[in-house]
């Protein structure tokens, strides 16, 4: 039976050492990350960085695509320090795994819908705003995280 780790943006801050200065973000991962949404079967492996640590627009755009974020309509991106605590963490705990995404974005009214069946999902989610996914690397457990 698959194990899930779910974690949320905050728990990334936990993990690690900072990266080199140069680095936008305090905690980074080497710009390559591989996805599979297991609602909408998209599924990338991406060098989002690249070599000179400008942001590969393409691969980031094959990223949204991944997570179901409407780009075009919100004239914006999946978080971009999402990603990359999310490549940073998953490069300390097993760099080669493939990250399972069970909930990325969500439109308000999805996120309504799942609230009215009753299930948790915080009326201001961050997850409607792309910041937050929840999500597991199939074999691992949260007491692999805690190593």
């Amino acid at each position: 039976m698959k194990k899930r780790i779910i974690f949320y943006v905050a728990l990334f801050l936990l993990f690690g050492n900072a990266v080199h200065a140069q680095a936008p973000f305090f905690r980074m991962g080497d710009g390559h990350i591989k996805l599979k949404n297991t609602h909408n079967g998209r599924e990338i492996s991406v060098q989002y960085v690249n070599a000179d640590g400008s942001l590969n627009e393409t691969a980031y755009q094959q990223i949204d695509n991944v997570f179901g974020f409407p780009t075009g309509e919100k004239g914006e991106n999946i978080s971009r320090r999402l990603i990359s605590l999310l490549d940073y963490f998953v490069d300390e705990i097993d760099p080669e795994k493939v990250i399972y995404i069970t909930s990325g974005y969500r439109s308000s009214s999805y996120n309504q819908k799942l609230r009215d069946k009753g299930k948790t999902a915080a009326k201001t989610s961050t997850h409607i705003d792309g910041m937050a996914l929840d999500f597991y690397l199939e074999g691992r457990t949260s007491q692999d995280a805690k190593a």
